[in-house]
């Protein structure tokens, strides 16, 4: 599963470049398979299964056919035994890893890819119908290419690329710059959010604020009945488009919001801590 979504975001760029297992529910993609995302997925998957075992079948039988050059099946064989040792020392953390660890064998795609390029283009078909075939094949990766990295270039460029997984320093450090403007001239702040938005941000955002002589307290169930209710309490949302469904919200865990920043695809709210 996990080198399938690589190989199809090496020849075509067309992938998320997250979690390659973790936190996909295929129960759930295959009963809305007919939303966007879910379809995108299946498609990425059907195809990129189809790639990898007719290129692997491929692989295989040109390894062991008499007709080719021995020291290409040397190097093919020498290829393929990096590829294996890889998957194997990946093995006990597949759970938990990411579309671009895959990057490291990234000679794989392509071997696959000039495979199927090599069986098209010896088929007994007729050389009009190839060269459509391969054609077609260009300018399809070519398309899928070229969306995916403008789809990235316009995220960057309207400032909305940070989300659960990566932090953009571009974005953050507006945010940081909010916090230190909001703190009431103190050293120590408090900042809150929801699982995901202070596992990614949290961070990010005391090491710069700490920098401008703000320090940055976490804000937990542990330490919530023993604040200082002079320190300015923050909270940071991932919101992503969903800021406009939000923007009537008057309190967070029963406190009051006093005011916010948005900054891309979160934000940071200004909660009363006199409770």
């Amino acid at each position: 599963l996990c080198q399938t979504r690589s190989n199809v975001a090496q020849i075509s760029s067309f992938s998320d470049g997250k979690y390659c297992a973790r936190q996909i529910n295929f129960e759930k993609t295959l009963k809305d398979y007919k939303s966007e995302n879910s379809m995108i997925f299946i498609v990425e998957m059907v195809f990129g299964i189809i790639f990898a075992i007719g290129g692997y079948w491929l692989w295989f039988r040109a390894l062991f056919d008499k007709k080719n050059d021995i020291n290409k099946k040397r190097f093919l064989a020498l290829l393929m035994f990096c590829n294996i040792v890889f998957l194997g020392l990946l093995t006990p953390v597949v759970s938990q890893a990411e579309v671009h660890y895959f990057n490291f064998i990234f000679f794989v795609s392509f071997v696959l890819l000039g495979f199927w390029i090599k069986m098209i283009y010896e088929s007994t078909l007729k050389l009009g119908i190839k060269k459509t075939i391969l054609l077609l094949a260009v300018i399809l990766l070519l398309s899928f290419n070229m969306y995916s990295l403008g789809s990235n270039a316009k995220k960057y460029a309207m400032g909305k690329a940070s989300d659960g997984e990566v932090a953009i320093l571009g974005e953050i450090i507006p945010a940081a710059n909010y916090i230190k403007e909001n703190s009431k001239g103190l050293r120590d702040v408090y900042l809150d959010g929801d699982r995901i938005s202070s596992h990614r941000f949290n961070d990010a955002l005391g090491y710069l604020t700490s920098k401008s002589g703000v320090e940055i307290l976490k804000f937990n169930d542990d330490n919530k009945d023993k604040i200082n209710h002079d320190y300015a309490l923050f909270y940071i949302k991932l919101m992503g488009d969903n800021f406009s469904r939000n923007k009537n919200l008057s309190e967070i865990d029963g406190r009051k919001i006093i005011g916010h920043g948005l900054f891309g695809n979160f934000v940071v709210y200004i909660l009363d801590n006199s409770l």
